[in-house]
């Protein structure tokens, strides 16, 4: 009895006193990938990544973000769509996650196809990346914490993406030209563009996935093309606009990143060829974001320039906040006639002004910021300028 008191005693000591190897997850290792499912568009099933007792699989090769310790890995099959997102997001906490995707018979040939740290840097810390492979290819992908935390969670998916009807600029959508802003919705799921890689002085925008519109001089020839906010999945834009052809027959004529509203763009082209066809291209800015946006042409007043008014008007300061001055060279009459324009078309404010020294203000307190178009007439001679409010 004694003996086996003591052999009882020497098992609970061992129990009790032995260290606890906690047990690393299934996925700790590319060899041990777990199998992520491919929803259809629009459809992201999300799986519950748990970084607990995780460690570094010892792939140095992450792309970016440190290159990932603490990591965990996935494996998919791509779908007959050949395009696919996979995403995190929030479990039950913020987190910084960064992914890596890759291709290759098995674990020992990887090769790097992508890798995303931020959504969107400084605003969404999670990850995105797209990805374009031919059907029935395997891709691995490898997850992580940016800081290097062995405990938490976070979700992961995939999905198939529905690209733009208006991926190419072959099948650009055409933009009514009206006297006012009537919007239309864009989605930037698209590829890239090879058409033409002239972006102007905008080029450092262009991160890819641009999508095409395409749009009629009005009979004045002046016009302007505008992107606005949709519903907040895109807040800053890139856009350029072309003459001639589709595919391989365009001219870069102008862009613009951060002219319109906010980080939105606006191009205003004046002396165009009535009745020509132009195609409009838009991005997000580094692509950074993905979502919608609205886009809209409205056809402006004929700027008429005459020969009192040129080199001798000017109007200050531009950009303004609450008076703009009007100073004239030139000996005029002693009224003027002024008329401020929105960018829609429309008449915001009719005044006159009689001119002491050649000069006047004006009050645009109570406007909006933006762009606006200020017409001035002397009853003989007439200009258009632009105007931009703060």
């Amino acid at each position: 009895m004694k003996k086996i008191t003591l052999n009882l005693f020497a098992i609970l000591f061992l129990i009790f006193t032995t260290p606890i190897i906690a047990q690393a997850p299934a996925n700790d290792d590319c060899s041990g990938a777990l199998v992520l499912t491919v929803g259809a568009p629009g459809i992201c099933d999300n799986t519950l990544v748990s970084l607990d007792n995780a460690s570094d699989s010892g792939l140095a090769d992450g792309g970016c973000a440190s290159g990932g310790s603490v990591d965990l890995w996935y494996v998919l099959t791509m779908p007959a769509s050949e395009v696919i997102k996979v995403e995190t997001s929030i479990a039950s906490s913020d987190r910084d996650t960064a992914m890596s995707a890759y291709i290759g018979s098995d674990c020992n040939s990887l090769t790097l196809i992508g890798c995303n740290d931020d959504i969107a840097d400084g605003v969404n810390l999670f990850s995105r990346l797209e990805i374009f492979q031919p059907q029935n290819t395997t891709v691995y992908i490898r997850v992580w914490d940016v800081e290097g935390s062995t405990s938490g969670t976070f979700n992961l998916c995939a999905s198939e993406i529905e690209l733009a009807a208006n991926d190419d600029c072959d099948t650009a959508i055409p933009l009514p030209t009206n006297l006012t802003c009537e919007t239309t919705t864009g989605s930037n799921e698209a590829t890239d563009s090879t058409n033409n890689t002239d972006f102007g002085s905008c080029a450092g925008s262009y991160g890819g996935a641009d999508v095409w519109f395409s749009v009629i001089v009005p009979s004045t020839g002046h016009f302007s093309v505008e992107t606005s906010e949709d519903d907040g999945s895109i807040t800053d834009t890139g856009m350029a606009i072309y003459s001639g052809t589709c595919p391989d027959g365009l001219t870069f004529i102008e862009c613009s990143d951060d002219e319109g509203s906010g980080l939105f763009s606006f191009i205003e082209l004046s002396n165009q060829t009535p009745a020509e066809k132009l195609y409009v291209r838009v991005w997000s800015y580094a692509n950074s974001e993905k979502g919608t946006f609205n886009i809209c042409a409205v056809e402006l007043p004929t700027l008429e320039v005459e020969d009192v008014f040129v080199d001798t008007f000017k109007i200050f300061p531009n950009p303004a906040t609450n008076i703009v001055n009007l100073k004239f060279n030139q000996s005029l009459g002693n009224e003027i006639e002024i008329n401020v324009f929105s960018i829609q078309g429309k008449v915001v404010l009719n005044t006159t002004k009689q001119l002491q020294n050649n000069s006047s203000q004006l009050d645009i307190s109570f406007l909006k910021s933006g762009l606006y178009f200020l017409k001035i007439s002397d009853g003989e001679h007439t200009l258009t300028k632009k105007l931009i409010i703060k």
